[in-house]
């Protein structure tokens, strides 16, 4: 079994590395409304992600057909659950103001947590948190 801290931490420095590139291009987009969007959708992005990891360590290596089709099923749904919601709540939002971004965002933490779980490797990201010495 692998552990599972490095997993974690790899998929949560990734999406922030993404929603900082997404971001500011909202903010051209959309305005205010963009940059919430994409926080949003960022935020539902990494706990499904998350949850996903919990539950592919939970059901483990010799059960790994039902944890990625269980971690499918939680990701596609969640995010369907999250959109529907944010119709209801925010129904003046349209594409430009959180859709794009959850989809963005969708793609590039399912692609992420794809190969971080399918290769074992994580991407050690904490350099970018270190204070640099000069």
């Amino acid at each position: 079994m692998r552990q599972i801290l490095p997993l974690v931490r790899s998929l949560t420095l990734f999406m922030i590395l993404v929603w900082g590139l997404v971001t500011p291009v909202a903010w051209l987009v959309a305005g205010t409304s963009g940059v919430t969007g994409s926080s949003l959708s960022a935020g539902v992005t990494l706990l499904l992600g998350l949850l996903t990891i919990l539950l592919f360590r939970f059901l483990g290596e010799s059960n790994r057909v039902a944890a990625v089709m269980a971690g499918t099923n939680l990701r596609l749904f969640g995010t369907l659950g999250v959109a529907l919601l944010i119709n209801s709540q925010f129904p003046a939002w349209g594409l430009k103001e959180f859709y794009v971004w959850l989809l963005v965002d969708y793609l590039a933490g399912l692609a992420w947590e794809t190969w971080i779980l399918n290769s074992g490797a994580s991407f050690d990201f904490s350099w970018l948190m270190r204070p640099h010495s000069k």
